[in-house]
């Protein structure tokens, strides 16, 4: 860029119409141009609105995930001093005659702790599933924020392009005033990689069929509830993990937006520049034709060399 300053100062000055047309048919282009881009980030703000909502969406899906892991671990707190009661009445029982009736209600009761045990290990499947679905989903966000990342960088590039055009049509134009200094702006965005997700591990559960077929195995049922509280805090762990990442992701969504913003700005301070720099460049243009031509009208009245070289000194000392 300097080699070509250099050179357009050392052409010899030109004001002719036609370069100012040329000029003004180049900054149409580049303005049309701007505007292509202009669109292009609207385009990528609407699409990075959707991406907040999709993941807004998620976070209340995971809340209700929360809720719904709080709850279980209610009833299992409720089932175990169920258990617990039931254990003593057990021991009661084999301590004195089991009559028929007695027993009758004890297996009723051993049936339905197994029926609901089996009902919270079922839900804990079905949360397994849904839990398993929303980080599928969550791997999906953080693959469509990549390709975000990317089109923001291929967007960055394109900007600093039609920069260097700007600036170049701005030496061009002021190539007969003071050199302008040069400004260089090196922006260096260093995209912090996302961490990797925690792999969930599920827990393979024991068949409680085998250990509540008989009265002397129920005390096992404490290491079973003992798992599926375990489980249930793994669970809630990563849930809060997964939120804490969608929180990071969204404040690179908003360090994003913020930068779009700044170059938004900075093509505008151009583009301002640029037109009042055109608008000064056309009206020196028509002052000077004006000038050649009330200089060549003195010219031809002059009818002797002395009054014609007085006329040339004057243009000299007004340049």
């Amino acid at each position: 860029l300097t080699e070509e300053i250099d050179e357009i100062k050392n052409q010899p000055a030109k004001d002719s119409d036609e370069d100012l047309f040329r000029l003004r048919e180049e900054l149409a282009r580049v303005h049309t141009e701007w505007n292509t881009v202009r669109q292009d980030c609207e385009l990528y703000r609407q699409d990075n609105e959707m991406k907040i909502l999709q993941i807004t969406k998620l976070s209340y899906e995971q809340q209700k995930n929360l809720d719904t892991i709080h709850q279980l671990n209610t009833q299992l707190l409720t089932l175990k001093i169920d258990l617990e009661k039931e254990q003593s009445t057990i021991s009661r029982i084999e301590c004195s005659d089991l009559t028929l009736e007695r027993f009758e209600k004890l297996q009723e009761t051993i049936n339905q702790l197994r029926h609901d045990l089996n009902q919270l290990k079922q839900e804990k499947f079905a949360l397994n599933d849904d839990y398993n679905q929303l980080i599928e989903k969550s791997h999906k966000s953080e693959i469509e924020n990549n390709e975000l990342v990317t089109k923001l960088k291929q967007l960055k590039t394109i900007i600093v392009e039609r920069d260097n055009i700007i600036q170049t049509i701005k030496d061009k134009i002021t190539n007969r005033e003071k050199v302008l200094k040069e400004k260089n702006v090196n922006e260096n965005e260093s995209d912090e990689e996302n961490e990797d997700e925690e792999e969930m591990q599920n827990t393979n559960f024991t068949s409680l069929n085998e250990i509540l077929m008989t009265c002397t195995q129920v005390n096992s049922i404490d290491a079973i509830l003992t798992d599926i509280d375990a489980d249930a805090e793994k669970a809630t762990i990563h849930t809060k993990e997964l939120y804490d990442d969608i929180e990071e992701r969204n404040k690179r969504i908003k360090e994003l937006n913020v930068h779009l913003n700044q170059e938004k700005e900075h093509c505008k301070e151009l583009e301002t520049k640029l037109k009042v720099i055109l608008e000064l460049r056309e009206r020196d243009a028509h002052l000077h034709i004006r000038q050649l031509g009330q200089s060549d009208a003195e010219l031809r009245k002059a009818r002797t060399d002395t009054d014609r070289i007085k006329i040339l000194q004057q243009q000299l000392e007004f340049k």
